[in-house]
């Protein structure tokens, strides 16, 4: 039994459509509809349609103990952000640490971690991740002659190690057993020392840098060296242990 309103509304308990069943809802117009059409709050469900959001911020996602996360599409610049919150389930978002993905296709984050990989190692853009001491093209290592002995580790593929002023006390220079293959330094003796000893730690011979006080004619102030690794087939060898080869500006020299 219902009871009839005014202007043609009534109400119910309960309607029945002829032909009906639970897994369908009552339109307006008296017809029915499948419930899979519509979208469940608590269950899990597959979209095949599009769907269009145009709330700014169309996701906010939650677990409990956790940051929240929230997804945010800006109405001013045409970016897309997430935000993550300051605090464990939390809303005050943490708009310094967002990730925007710009409608130029660019990222812009504070950082980017590749697993594996340490701060040794700098990203390239191709994606790929490559070792900083092989994109220092160029370094200099400039220290004063003081009678210390200076061990050098060489970076990049040129390292340039000046000996300046300082006094008449010789000096050493060590190099290292292992680089990189392909590793090139150049020493210059610009100090009023005599001389400047260059020592390979795999041998026990050594070589010196004179400079033009030092009696050696010409003044053999400079030296370029390359550091070969030691393997009977050195391509593709990146490091290991190996000897320095080079020579004076007149001469060949191997240490």
């Amino acid at each position: 039994m219902s009871d009839v309103k005014y202007a043609y509304y009534h109400s119910s308990k309960g309607y029945k459509v002829v032909g009906g069943n639970g897994d369908q809802l009552l339109r307006a117009d008296g017809g029915v509809e499948n419930k899979t059409d519509y979208s469940k709050k608590n269950m899990d469900e597959e979209w095949s349609g599009q769907k269009v959001l145009r709330h700014s911020i169309p996701f906010i996602i939650k677990q409990a103990g956790v940051k929240s996360w929230l997804l945010h599409k800006s109405n001013w610049n045409g970016s897309l952000f997430w935000a993550m919150s300051k605090s464990n389930d939390g809303e005050d978002w943490n708009w310094a640490n967002q990730i925007e993905f710009k409608d130029s296709g660019q990222i812009k984050a504070k950082g980017f971690e590749i697993v594996g990989y340490g701060d040794d190692y700098l990203n390239t853009s191709g994606g790929n991740n490559t070792h900083k001491r092989d994109l220092l093209w160029s370094r200099k290592y400039s220290f004063r002659a003081d009678g210390a002995v200076h061990v050098i580790e060489p970076k990049g593929e040129v390292t340039t190690i000046v000996v300046t002023d300082g006094s008449d006390t010789n000096t050493e220079i060590h190099l290292p057993l292992t680089a990189n293959n392909g590793q090139k330094v150049v020493l210059i003796n610009a100090s009023s020392a005599a001389w400047v000893m260059v020592t390979d730690p795999n041998i026990t011979t050594s070589q010196k840098l004179y400079n033009a006080s030092g009696g050696s004619s010409p003044a053999k102030a400079q030296m370029e060296l390359t550091f070969v690794v030691d393997t009977a087939n050195a391509e593709g060898v990146l490091t290991g242990s190996g000897h320095w080869y080079g020579s004076y500006v007149d001469e060949f020299v191997m240490i």
